[in-house]
């Protein structure tokens, strides 16, 4: 079933986290397109796949532009962790380690990432994701528009709420977590 443009935002419910912390609020939308890799085979394809973005964004009166964009494909390593019987994906959190590569080598500190992923937003606002550790972290809260599931045409959406922090210790398992990789349980 295809969503109406015209539909208005959800309005977020008020509240605050039990440290009374008020409850994040989205930040922006995210778009996302999901594409076959068949036919990205060079980097060259990208630069062709964008003359055709471009057009269709000025048919619609959507801005878009590619410059400053490199053909220099950047590599890195993404790993989903959960446990054996999936409890993680299928209670809607999303657990990723990403590493950056450069001339083939690990570049950097490891990120993490742990996302709650709901259509409901203000169940994805309710929950605290800040994460219990020493050092920096960034909390993203965004809707995401994805293309449905079953069918061609129309969008479905999810409210993302993320914490994102670098790992310093990205081979430390904690097993009581049956996980197999990652750092130890650093949530609140």
């Amino acid at each position: 079933m295809s969503k109406n443009r015209s539909q208005p935002p959800p309005v977020a419910e008020p509240g605050q986290y039990s440290d009374g912390h008020p409850l994040d609020e989205v930040q922006y939308l995210e778009c996302k397109l999901i594409l076959k890799p068949d036919r990205f085979t060079a980097a060259k394809v990208f630069l062709d796949y964008g003359k055709l973005v471009t057009k269709t964004a000025k048919e619609f009166g959507v801005g878009f532009t590619n410059k400053g964009v490199e053909l220099k494909p950047a590599i890195r390593e993404v790993v989903f962790l959960d446990t054996a019987d999936f409890r993680l994906y299928n209670n809607a959190f999303i657990l990723r380690q990403r590493i950056t590569y450069e001339s083939g080598f690990p570049a950097g500190e490891p990120e993490i990432v742990f996302k709650f992923r709901h259509q409901d937003m203000n169940k994805a606002a309710a929950l605290d994701v800040r994460p219990n550790i020493a050092g920096n972290y960034r909390i993203k809260f965004k809707a995401e528009a994805l293309p449905l599931k079953d069918q061609v045409g129309g969008y479905r959406m999810l409210f993302s709420h993320n914490a994102e922090f670098a790992c310093r210790r990205p081979r430390a398992i904690a097993n009581r977590w049956g996980l197999s990789r990652g750092c130890s349980r650093p949530w609140r």
